[in-house]
């Protein structure tokens, strides 16, 4: 609509524009405040009439109840208490202090949310994966340090915290119930063992000239160094003299009594591994053997602790460990474990590797080396004289592309026409 500019000329008209306006509005305001008024009766009217309808309930109740005190008494004893259907939990997932443990799951992890509400609801925490205490969490087994949420499952079924160490993880305490905020002994449900075998004699600690001896009688288990900010820079923290002595004795980043048997209890758990450079350098990430590398803890073990293993633990197929009736780890000699830590690759196993990922490759249609956890599992199923993991670490260390596999093919099967021992796979290409 056009509007002609002549109209606005007219003071008087102008004025009169401006008047209706200003009554228009008054009137939709009075209208607005109506409205709220009769809102506001009709919500005073409901809650009267809710609280009568509660009134004669109540009233009703009291009718049909007995009349004698006696009675009325007796049956009140009898009814439990009304409690809320959706009553919080019992916590499981915190510490010693009641403080919450911290949980990291991965966003891609399809269970994700269901275990992050479960965690929470029973306590814990949700963090990013950079917190030093934090417990990863995944079914995904490439994923290194992780541990199975099954972990989650079995603490509620169960209704108390488990050892999450149980559950295939390299990079986190054997005890949840101290990882949330203090650092504590990985082996407090082993003090007697420990016992026995701090008693035995001890290699040089690195950088020290003197021997460290522990009595044969000490009934304790050897605490770890406590977190940063709990840690006193007196020696007097540390309980034992002989300890103390050895402190006084080292300085730098040397290896500990406590260190040493934080180390030699985690290879008694994964012993498979203890070759494994990515399980030295995730336990150079654990508070204890903080300021070492994965690299110095791996030739400490090479050094000076390899001697002294002279158990494991015995676990499943699936590197689990398997406890007794009284829920004790069981030990067993190094010769004892399926796929025993010294079973080394032959020839026959490169070439039925070899043979395996071809036919596996060509079966679907694949030509990168990047082979699914699949087809490891399926070499560990059928050829259980290795495990699956150390059939998929002979794979990425000695194959780099499809080639190789081709080459140590032939190479085995000319050595046999000729009478010929072959030799394994090396890293180095013919």
């Amino acid at each position: 609509m056009n509007y002609p500019y002549s109209s606005f000329e007219d003071d008087g008209q102008y004025q009169t524009d401006l008047s209706e306006v200003a009554s228009r509005n008054a009137d939709e305001e009075a209208a607005g405040h109506q409205q709220q008024q009769l809102q506001y009766h009709r919500r005073v009217q409901i809650e009267e009439a809710t609280r009568q309808r509660q009134q004669q309930q109540q009233h009703h109740q009291q009718q049909s109840s007995p009349s004698s005190s006696d009675d009325f008494n007796f049956e009140s004893q009898q009814i439990k208490p009304n409690r809320p259907k959706n009553s919080p939990p019992k916590p499981i997932f915190v510490d010693k202090d009641g403080k919450s443990m911290l949980f990291y799951i991965p966003e891609d992890e399809p269970n994700r949310n269901k275990y992050r509400d479960l965690i929470i609801r029973y306590g814990g925490v949700i963090v990013e994966k950079g917190f030093p205490t934090v417990i990863l969490l995944s079914n995904n087994e490439d994923l290194y340090g992780f541990s199975k949420l099954k972990f989650i499952d079995d603490c509620i079924a169960k209704n108390q915290l488990l050892s999450v160490f149980d559950y295939g993880t390299y990079g986190t305490y054997n005890n949840p119930e101290d990882a949330a905020f203090d650092t504590t002994s990985i082996i407090n449900e082993l003090n007697d063992d420990l016992s026995s075998n701090i008693s035995s004699s001890f290699s040089t600690i690195e950088g020290t000239s003197s021997m460290v001896e522990v009595p044969v009688a000490a009934p304790a288990a050897i605490p770890l160094p406590p977190p940063p900010h709990q840690q006193q820079r007196s020696i007097d923290a540390f309980p034992n003299p002989n300890i103390n002595n050895a402190r006084r004795g080292s300085s730098g980043h040397r290896f500990t009594i406590e260190q040493d048997e934080f180390i030699l209890e985690h290879i008694r758990r994964k012993p498979r591994f203890r070759q494994s450079q990515k399980f030295y350098a995730q336990l150079a990430l654990l508070e204890p053997l903080r300021g070492h590398t994965g690299n110095s803890i791996r030739s400490r073990f090479r050094k000076h602790l390899e001697s002294r293993l002279n158990y494991i633990y015995k676990t499943d197929d699936q590197d689990q460990l398997i406890r007794d009736e009284a829920g004790n780890l069981i030990k067993i000699g190094l010769d004892e474990m399926p796929g025993t830590l010294k079973n080394k690759f032959t020839p026959e196993d490169d070439y039925l590797l070899c043979c395996v990922a071809l036919e596996y490759m060509a079966s679907n249609n694949i030509d990168s080396i990047g082979l699914r956890y699949s087809f490891f599992d399926g070499m560990y199923r059928k050829y259980r004289n290795h495990t699956l993991q150390s059939w998929r670490d002979r794979f990425r260390k000695y194959i780099r592309d499809k080639s190789d596999l081709v080459d140590y093919k032939e190479y085995y099967e000319n050595c046999e026409k000729v009478g010929m021992a072959p030799r394994c796979l090396t890293r180095i290409a013919p």
